[in-house]
């Protein structure tokens, strides 16, 4: 053998053979030996056994495609009988590629219809590349027969009988067609057990031809069937390599005869050329355009090559060039200027936009669709502005002589714009909307918050079929004012602050969301620290606003007493509250803030310090040349007194109080100075610490007879005062005093006299109320609020 390669794969059963046949051998050899008792020598054991000759094979593969994996399937119509340890050798010349044989898709198998049709997986094969068809780079393939009953405990060779028709089958198990065009000789033996394989240059065995196979140049392409514009590549296989090849289109009715027959046509056309490389191989890549294409599958196409005698692609491959649809922009508003561009599809007999719209050429509308957009043809493509009504993905069509082409568009959902994303209660904003059905309305009722109908002006709207409703234009579009204020059976929600949605439908069913926030009410005292009979602020923003025909208030408790304030036309309001001389110090007071509309409320709380009181004055309030006590508690211990202030100036004179072991004293006997009546602070020094508190400095006492106008004689009581009734005893008529603006020109009581008795009604109990002088105490008792006071 010359250049030998041998791959083995020996079976456990072969090797145990082999070693048997070795061993006599041996024996053999001992008893040849001269002097030997044998009287005649013995005919040679290891003489090659003569090869099975069949009576007739067939060799068939799966591809003619250089250069592809193939599957190779070996017919013996009737081989005869096939020991244990026969094997099938199979011959194929040197152009064909052979790696490692996977042997688990290499088996043997009775032909179909020959009753046997079992598959039989080899356990044994050898590959070796030798001169067999006058290469030395040839491969043989010896196959080992398997046992035909491998579910016995001995071994068995085939009868006649089992082996008649079986065929030998390598399935894609590691073998490539030649990569060039050609006739590729394949012969094959059937080997006797311990037969070699044969070679040119050893015969030992009678080889069988086989038919030639076939490999053939071929073209694919990337896509068959594809529009205009598209990138398409032609691989070509089984060229002769180091040429150049070139790749052909012609437009036919019907596919030519031969590749020849299309290349030498006049009208066929050169699609692009590349270089044969050394796999016989080539790429082609062109676009599909105009000149060279029509439409439908009637474009063929094939290859050759440069050769003297040029080699032509066996097959020749059908473009089939489809219509295509293309919309500029893809993505638009209603109204937009839309251009459609339709491509090999004849003549445009109609377009649709969406399941509504239509237009043709000739005028013809379809009976369930409105031709309502006009067409504008510029060349072959078609302009037009978007009409309205359409979903956010719409599909146009173009119904033309070559067929139905279909695009799709995006179109800018129903939209709303708001004048304001954050309001309050009550509050008006604008509201315009986008993309809606031009054909359509809108109920009033459409126009709803957190699903609630809001309050729609009536500018903007019309009364169609007793329905007040929102004309839509032609574009689409609409605007409308509307008040944060729904008025549906259900809860409103701009009664509660959060992010609602609001959602306007039209009468065809499209719909535009936009987000409200209702802001949060919010209410603020100041100042946030107050003493006894101190003015606080309560103010609120956010709250709902008062219009001409809804002007709201809010209820303010404050330290259990309520009253009442008006919301103004923003959203706000600021109320004024003196607090109560006998308020409770050093505590945190509640201020809470109501807004009632029906069974629904905001409420909103706030609070308050009073200051802790290291001192205090006896009595809280007094008239000038009245004396006072000043009680202190806590202050440094053991120590003088060394001030007490009261409107600038030290009122301690020669009183001299120390402070006992817990740093408390009493100053008595402090002279209240003549002043304008007020409220002044009584500051108290006690070794470098010092202690505020507040006395009321009152008016000299009006004496009797003499008389104080209202309303200011009773300006302690503020609002809380519901109303004074006085009865003259003289001439036995009751006079009575309202505060209300309505009352104003029907009182019969415009003051009060000195020493008279008077009946006075407030809204809840008040301490330390300066009456004409006196600190009065106004109470109620299970809801009598009447007290009789002499002033």
């Amino acid at each position: 053998m010359k250049n030998t390669t041998r791959k083995h794969i020996w079976p456990m059963s072969l090797v145990m053979g082999l070693a048997v046949i070795g061993a006599l051998a041996v024996i053999v050899a001992l008893t040849a030996l001269p002097g030997s008792a044998q009287a005649q020598e013995p005919e040679n054991p290891f003489a090659a056994p003569p090869a099975v000759i069949p009576d007739a094979g067939s060799i068939a593969s799966s591809s003619t495609t250089g250069g592809s994996s193939v599957k190779i399937t070996l017919t013996l119509d009737n081989p005869g009988a096939l020991d244990l340890g026969s094997s099938v050798a199979l011959y194929l010349e040197d152009d064909y590629q052979i790696e490692d044989i996977d042997m688990d898709q290499v088996y043997f198998v009775g032909r179909p219809g020959t009753g046997i049709g079992r598959v039989y997986v080899t356990d044994a094969i050898l590959v070796e590349d030798d001169d067999h068809f006058g290469g030395d780079d040839d491969w043989d393939i010896q196959v080992f027969v398997p046992d035909p009953n491998p579910d016995n405990e001995e071994r068995e060779g085939w009868t006649a009988e089992q082996s008649m028709g079986i065929q030998l089958v390598l399935d894609k198990a590691g073998i490539k067609n030649p990569t060039e065009q050609g006739s590729h000789s394949a012969h094959y033996d059937v080997l006797l057990p311990g037969a070699s394989v044969p070679t040119l240059d050893n015969p030992g065995a009678d080889e069988r031809n086989l038919q030639d196979l076939k490999t053939w140049a071929k073209i694919s392409l990337s896509d068959e069937a594809d529009g205009r514009g598209k990138e398409i590549v032609v691989t070509g296989t089984g060229f002769n390599n180091g040429t150049g090849a070139e790749v052909f289109v012609l437009v036919a009715d019907a596919e030519p005869a031969s590749c020849r027959d299309l290349v030498t046509h006049p009208d066929a056309e050169s699609l692009g050329t590349a270089l044969v490389g050394s796999d016989d191989k080539f790429t082609v890549t062109f676009t599909v355009h105009q000149d060279e294409f029509d439409p439908g599958p009637v474009n063929y196409i094939c290859a050759a090559d440069s050769e003297t005698e040029p080699r032509f692609s066996s097959d020749i491959d059908v473009f089939d060039l489809e219509g295509s649809l293309t919309v500029s922009p893809d993505s638009a508003s209603y109204g937009d200027e839309i251009t459609l561009k339709p491509r090999d599809v004849g003549t445009v007999n109609l377009i649709r936009v969406g399941p509504r719209h239509a237009w043709s050429p000739d005028g013809t509308c379809p009976a369930d669709a409105t031709c309502n957009f006009d067409v504008e043809k510029e060349g072959s493509d078609y302009i037009f502005d978007l009409p309205g009504g359409l979903d956010e993905r719409t599909q146009i069509t173009v119904h033309a002589s070559a067929g139905k082409e279909t695009v799709y568009i995006g179109v800018e959902a129903s939209s709303l714009d708001l004048s304001k994303s954050e309001v309050t209660a009550n509050e008006s904003i604008i509201i315009e909307g986008r993309g809606f059905d031009d054909a359509a309305t809108i109920p009033v009722s459409m126009v709803t918050l957190d699903g609630e109908p809001l309050d729609v002006e009536l500018a903007g709207t019309d009364t169609v079929n007793g329905q007040r409703v929102i004309q839509i234009d032609s574009n689409g579009r609409f605007v409308i004012e509307a008040r944060v204020w729904t008025i549906g059976d259900g809860s409103n929600p701009a009664l509660d602050d959060d992010t609602y949605t609001l959602k306007v439908v039209d009468s065809t069913g499209f719909e535009g969301e936009a987000d409200l926030t209702i802001k949060s009410p919010t209410i603020t005292v100041n100042p946030a620290v107050a003493g006894p009979r101190d003015y606080i602020s309560i103010s609120g923003e956010n709250w709902p606003q008062s219009t001409e025909d809804r002007d709201w208030q809010v209820t303010i408790e404050v330290d259990g007493r309520i009253r009442t304030e008006r919301i103004d036309t923003t959203g706000r309001f600021r109320h004024q509250v003196r607090l109560s001389s006998g308020i409770d110090l050093g505590e945190e007071h509640d201020v809470t803030v109501t807004f009632m509309h029906g069974d629904e409320d905001i409420e909103e709380d706030a609070t308050f310090m009073t200051p802790d009181s290291g001192i205090s004055v006896v009595p809280a309030a007094a008239r000038p040349g009245d004396t006072i006590s000043v009680e202190l508690l806590g202050m440094p211990v053991y120590t003088l007194v060394g001030e007490v202030v009261i409107a600038g100036t030290n009122r301690l004179g020669n009183i001299a109080v120390n402070t006992d072991r817990d740093g408390n004293a009493t100053v008595s006997g402090i002279l209240v100075p003549a002043v304008d009546p007020g409220f002044y602070s009584v500051r108290v020094g006690v070794g470098g610490q010092t202690a505020v508190a507040q006395l009321e400095i009152l008016t000299d006492a009006i004496g009797a007879g003499a008389a104080t106008a209202l309303p200011a004689a009773v300006s302690d009581l503020g609002d809380n005062l519901d109303a004074i009734f006085h009865f003259n005893n003289n001439t036995k008529d009751w006079t009575f005093f309202d505060p209300r603006p309505e009352f104003a020109d029907l009182n019969t009581l415009s003051e009060l006299v000195g020493g008279q008795p008077y009946w006075v009604l407030v809204k809840d109990a008040q301490t330390g109320v300066d009456w004409n002088g006196r600190l009065v105490d106004f109470t109620c008792a299970a809801g009598d609020c009447w007290n009789l006071e002499i002033w």
